[in-house]
C-alpha cells in the first residue's frame, strides 16, 4: 500500500525478515518494498499490526530483538528451511521523479528517492515493489543506515507517452574564412513529444539526449537549440521547462540536479520538465556539423 500524492509519497516498507537460523542470515535477504515481504506478486496482503523490534547496533553488526514469541518447527524435514519473522513495518517519505532517454527507449521510468528516518539498518536484498496496491516489479536494495538515502525504480509509467520523431537533416555549402575555403554544413533537428495522461502532474521529469562530439579539429559541432553555452549552462526553454548540459552518469543522489551538470564537451543535454495533468510538451534538439567540403565524417 502506498499513499500516493505527487511529488511526495508515503510508503510502507516491510523490514527484512530476520532468519531464525543465524547461519543462514546472509543467504536470504528478501524483503518487501512498499508493503509486506513475500513472493506473491498478485496483490499485497491486508494491513497487520506488528510488534516493534528493538535495534541494537554494534561495531560490526546489528541485532534485532523481536518482540513476542514465534514458533520455529524443529522437524527434521525443516532443517534445510529458513524461517522468518517480521522485524518492523515503517513509513518513510519518498520523492518521486520520472526519467527517460527516448533515443534508447521511449518509456518514462518512475523512480523514488527515500530517506531512512527509522532506527533500523535496512539490510541489502531483493525487494518487491507495489504501487497503488498493485505489484510493479522486483528490485534490489543496498545496505542503508539510519538517516541515509537510497533510490529505487518503480518501473515504467505507461501514463507518460513519449514520441521520438524521425530526425530531420539538411545540408548546404558555404564559404568560410578569409581564404574562401568551401565548407559543408549539415543541420539536424530532433523533436520529442511528451504527453502526460496522468490525473496528476509529472514533476520533475528528466529527459536526456545527446549531440555528437567532434574528435577532429577540422569539424565543428554547434548546438543551436536549446542555446546552451559555457557561459549559459542552463536556460529556460518554456514554461516549466529548463535545459542544461548533463553529466554522462545520470544517477545522481543529491537533490540539486544542476549541481552535477555536465559540460559542452560531453555533448549530453537534459530537460527538466514540470508537465501538468493531461498536457503535452514539445521539445526540440538542433545542431550543426561543419567541416571542409568533400571531407566525410562518421558518427559513432
Amino acid at each position: 500500500m502506498a499513499r500516493y500524492a505527487a511529488p511526495m509519497m508515503r510508503m510502507r516498507m516491510a523490514m527484512p525478515l530476520a532468519d531464525a537460523d543465524e547461519e543462514k542470515e546472509e543467504s536470504d535477504d528478501d524483503m518487501g518494498f512498499g508493503l509486506f515481504d513475500g513472493d506473491e506478486e498478485s496483490a499485497p496482503p491486508p494491513p497487520i499490526t506488528h510488534a516493534t523490534a528493538a535495534a541494537i547496533e554494534g561495531a560490526t553488526s546489528s541485532t534485532f530483538v523481536i518482540a513476542g514469541k514465534s514458533t520455529i518447527p524443529s522437524h527434521q524435514q525443516d532443517d534445510e528451511q529458513t524461517h522468518k519473522v517480521s522485524v518492523a513495518v515503517i513509513e518513510l517519505d519518498a520523492k518521486l521523479e520520472w526519467v527517460t532517454v527516448p533515443k534508447a527507449q521511449t518509456s518514462a521510468f518512475l523512480k523514488c528517492k527515500v530517506k531512512n528516518t527509522s532506527q533500523y539498518i535496512l539490510l541489502p536484498g531483493q525487494t518487491s515493489v507495489f504501487m497503488d496496491d498493485n505489484f510493479v516489479c522486483k528490485s534490489s536494495l543496498p545496505s542503508v543506515s539510519p538517516n541515509e538515502s537510497f533510490s529505487t525504480s518503480l518501473g515504467v509509467d505507461p501514463a507518460i507517452r513519449i514520441t521520438y520523431h524521425p530526425q530531420q537533416k539538411k545540408s548546404k555549402s558555404a564559404t568560410g574564412g578569409l581564404l574562401s575555403n568551401k565548407i559543408d554544413v549539415t543541420s539536424y533537428v530532433q523533436r520529442i513529444t511528451v504527453k502526460n495522461t496522468r490525473a496528476t502532474a509529472a514533476t520533475p521529469l528528466f529527459i536526456k539526449d545527446q549531440i555528437p562530439v567532434s574528435e577532429d579539429s577540422d569539424f565543428k559541432v554547434l548546438l543551436t537549440e536549446p542555446r546552451l553555452t559555457k557561459e549559459r549552462p542552463e536556460v529556460a526553454v518554456a514554461s516549466g521547462v529548463k535545459a542544461h548540459w548533463a553529466p554522462r552518469d545520470s544517477d545522481r543522489e543529491d537533490d540539486d540536479k544542476t549541481a552535477n551538470a555536465g559540460t559542452e564537451e560531453d555533448g549530453f543535454i537534459e530537460w527538466i520538465c514540470d508537465i501538468p495533468a493531461g498536457k503535452t510538451q514539445e521539445l526540440s534538439l538542433a545542431w550543426e556539423v561543419s567541416g571542409p567540403a568533400g571531407k566525410n565524417w562518421v558518427r559513432h
